[in-house]
């Protein structure tokens, strides 16, 4: 079996420069493990001329994808289940992504006659959809009895 200083030409690595290595290694899985990998924010203008409609994107996960989305330039509608979930929704993703091309329509997807009536209402407002993204959702379990 080769010795250390057989298989690297300049000799075994010192033990220090492995726990510094070891050490930031370390620190850089904790930093991934604790604060997620990096966001990912589309260049700026490379969704323009694109319209976007995102259920429930007043709040979570749809809210942070329309921050993202505006960000690079997309228009964005948003859906809430109601006008003031709405207009809170559209003012902190304005304020979030520098954006003002974000607007809502009132849609609860509980309620068929609502999720037509927002179907139609985008339709004439805005003509042209380019992706819908199904972030809300609707879980219906039957009660226990």
């Amino acid at each position: 079996m080769p010795t250390p200083s057989e298989t690297h030409p300049s000799g075994p690595l010192p033990r220090r420069n492995l726990l510094i290595g070891a050490g930031v290694s370390g620190l850089v899985a904790n930093k991934i493990a604790v604060e997620g990998p990096a966001p990912y924010t589309p260049a700026p203008g490379s969704l323009q001329g694109r319209t976007i409609l995102i259920t429930g994107g007043n709040h979570g996960l749809g809210k942070e994808a329309a921050i993202r989305l505006a960000q690079g330039g997309a228009s964005i509608v948003i859906t809430a289940r109601s006008d003031a979930k709405g207009r809170a929704g559209v003012e902190e993703i304005k304020a979030a992504s520098g954006s003002a091309d974000v607007d809502y329509l009132v849609g609860d997807l509980a309620d068929l006659q609502s999720v037509r009536e927002c179907a139609a209402a985008f339709n004439q407002k805005y003509g042209k959809l380019d992706v819908l993204m199904n972030n809300a959702g609707v879980m219906a379990i039957p009660e226990r009895q």
